[in-house]
């Protein structure tokens, strides 16, 4: 008996930590998906640059 609370456990720390690190993961990759789009606007409208690249 003690086995399988020790395994509840263990299973319990383990699904906490997936979804854990799957959100931090999914946090990242929706900031990741916005940089395109924002750096897109700070070059169009950022008076000074241009957008050649120049």
């Amino acid at each position: 008996m003690e086995h399988v609370f020790t395994m509840t456990c263990q299973i319990a720390e383990d699904l906490g930590r997936a979804f854990s690190v799957r959100l931090v993961l999914q946090t990242f990759l929706d900031v990741e998906a916005t940089v395109p789009y924002i750096w897109s606007l700070l070059l169009c409208c950022n008076p000074g640059t241009s957008s050649s690249g120049i």
